[in-house]
């Protein structure tokens, strides 16, 4: 009887060390041409942005040792707000920081966030409100442009940015 619970204890803790060693194991990263261009649907951002756009418009461009994803959702007429998102991963699944390292303006953290998000202030249109973070070897940007709409008032600016919150953090892949 003794030696079957012995068994048991040494087969237990085989198995929680494996299962330790799994969970430790980071995942393998998806290609990048699985990356989803256009991720949101019309209504994801209505429901998060609380607007009416069109379907998204892809974009994407081949540098060689990556992908440069983009993705505009335009409002319904000329002049309505609208959406761009940006998405950019090397090929090798390196991390990137394109978007940090080269943008306009400054980079506000926001934080606590697990994927390291900022917001791109100051970056020559004054009306957009940008956030930028890495998840998945991916760098993201998602752009809100109020269109004829200013966002001059800082409760203004704090409510875009909120919504823009409310959306699924990228990549999506097929």
């Amino acid at each position: 009887m003794g030696r079957r619970w012995q068994d048991l204890g040494v087969a237990v803790v085989l198995g929680l060390a494996a299962h330790d060693d799994a969970r430790a194991a980071p995942p393998v990263p998806r290609p990048v041409e699985d990356i989803v261009v256009c991720p949101y649907t019309q209504a994801e951002l209505s429901a998060a942005l609380g607007l009416d756009l069109k379907p998204g418009v892809p974009r994407s461009s081949d540098f060689g040792t990556g992908l440069s994803l983009r993705c505009d959702y335009p409002g319904q007429k000329l002049g309505d707000p609208m959406l761009r998102v940006y998405q950019t991963a090397m090929k090798d699944r390196s991390p990137t920081r394109v978007v940090r390292k080269y943008a306009a303006g400054t980079m506000e953290a926001i934080a606590n966030d697990p994927d390291g998000a900022a917001w791109q202030v100051g970056q020559g249109d004054l009306e957009a409100v940008a956030l930028v973070y890495n998840r998945d070897q991916v760098e993201a940007t998602i752009r809100f442009e109020p269109g004829r709409a200013v966002l001059s008032d800082p409760a203004q600016v704090r409510a875009a940015r909120e919504r823009v919150l409310r959306l699924v953090r990228l990549p999506r892949y097929r």
